[in-house]
């Protein structure tokens, strides 16, 4: 029986309410959506996304979801 092979990952930071967070985006074949979640602690951000699913379509994510992640932060 085969391992699955771990899932592409792209780490960078994004900015947030002055902050600067480092954000993981996951590549997952089980995902059908893109999901954000932070840490805990707010320490972090992390996008779990479909199979090619194109960069700029997780840059639009980030933007239309930017006050969320600010309330959110807030509250850490």
């Amino acid at each position: 029986m085969t391992k699955p092979r771990p899932a592409p990952v792209v780490e960078r930071e994004h900015c947030v309410a002055g902050r600067t967070l480092p954000l993981k985006i996951v590549e997952s074949n089980r995902a059908r959506r893109l999901t954000l979640r932070i840490d805990s602690g707010g320490r972090g951000l992390r996008i779990t996304v479909p199979p090619g699913l194109r960069r700029g379509e997780v840059e639009k994510f980030l933007d239309r979801h930017q006050d969320w992640l600010e309330q959110r932060l807030a509250k850490v």
